[in-house]
């Protein structure tokens, strides 16, 4: 399939959990005229697990840049927007890597219908990677949420066994407790609100690790998701008319 843009956030590559193998035949199987990278793309609080890993699943952490890098040779324009797990690219911000792959900390985009939205990871508005002291605690966490992913794996195959659905403990305490962590109001309506104050129809986003795409009170608010869920994988594109729209992909 043919897209003029996508945006994808959220692969946590070096990591364990990133899930690799649908992101390399999403990457394969489509063209693109632009792809948003809209943060967390590499794992640098993680980037030691890549050395623990087997040659092959290195293999798959490396074909997803270089998926990258081929589609950038051959004409697509990829925008890296840097999010709080590979923070460290900020140093290069502003600048043209690669051709034709840009690096910033948020970007603006205009739809073919005339509608502007406002792309950043999302950190920005969390209060718990704001301020030193509360960094740690948002670090420990985190570490706290790969724990839960590595007993979600055998949660589920035991659920298998039983021919029960996939079920993910993971995204349920993940959206449980950064939404906790919020205070005064919910992510959302601080993300919401920033993008009516400056002016913009709608904004684009990741960092929560929950798909979601609504419009209320004429501001969009679009997350792209993440890819390090099994039931997750999604992405968000512009479609034919315009619009924004929210998808999973899946290998069949």
């Amino acid at each position: 399939m043919h897209y003029k843009t996508v945006f994808l956030s959220d692969f946590h590559l070096a990591s364990k959990k990133a899930k690799t193998k649908p992101l390399i035949a999403f990457l394969k199987n489509n063209e693109f005229d632009n792809i948003f990278l809209v943060g967390d793309i590499i794992d640098i609080w993680r980037f030691k697990q890549a050395f623990s890993m087997n040659a092959e699943k290195q293999n798959h952490h490396m074909e997803v840049i270089e998926r990258l890098l081929k589609l950038s040779r051959k004409g697509t324009k990829i925008h890296y927007i840097y999010g709080n797990h590979d923070e460290f690219m900020a140093k290069f911000s502003g600048h043209h890597i690669f051709g034709n792959i840009s690096l910033s900390e948020r970007e603006e985009y205009t739809t073919s219908s005339g509608k502007k939205f406002l792309i950043l990871h999302g950190h920005q508005f969390d209060f718990l990677t704001k301020f030193p002291v509360s960094s740690y605690i948002y670090k420990l966490g985190d570490y706290a949420y790969e724990l839960i992913l590595e007993i979600n794996d055998w949660f589920n195959w035991c659920r298998r066994m039983m021919g029960m659905r996939y079920w993910s403990i993971s995204k349920y305490v993940k959206i449980k407790v950064k939404r906790a962590a919020q205070f005064i109001e919910s992510f959302e309506s601080v993300v919401i609100k920033y993008a009516k104050e400056k002016k913009y129809d709608g904004i684009v986003c990741g960092h929560l690790h929950e798909p979601k795409l609504y419009t209320v009170n004429n501001i969009t608010y679009a997350n792209c998701g993440c890819w390090t869920e099994k039931d997750n994988c999604t992405f968000l594109y512009e479609d034919s008319d315009g619009s924004l729209k929210l998808d999973t992909y899946a290998i069949h």
